[in-house]
């Protein structure tokens, strides 16, 4: 659990949760063209 707890991605979608004091939710819309 070291700020990053996991990377999952989805479809062409990547979401990545960064597990800290405050939990943070960023999501990353990447093309897969």
């Amino acid at each position: 659990h070291s700020a990053v707890t996991y990377i999952r991605s989805s479809g062409n979608s990547v979401t990545l949760q960064i597990s800290r004091p405050a939990k943070l939710s960023t999501t990353t819309t990447s093309s897969n063209n």
